[in-house]
């Protein structure tokens, strides 16, 4: 719960107060609107990668070590 509270600038003291309630009773229409929002903010940002990362695929699971921009 604090974690929670942190994460969208509340007190962190793991108490259900007011505003942590209010924070948590979101409708599904707008929490569809806030990940539509991300989802396109997340699209315009830049697809630049570097050389060396490791990518992963959550869904699949497995993991790519890429190594001056190459599959290692």
């Amino acid at each position: 719960m604090t974690r929670f509270q942190v994460a969208r600038g509340l007190p962190g003291d793991g108490n259900i107060g007011r505003a942590t309630l209010t924070a948590l009773n979101i409708s599904p229409g707008e929490r569809m609107r806030e990940i539509r929002l991300n989802l396109e903010r997340w699209r315009l940002l830049p697809r630049e990668r570097p050389a060396s990362r490791v990518e992963v695929n959550v869904a699949d699971p497995s993991a790519v070590l890429f190594a001056d921009g190459a599959p290692a």
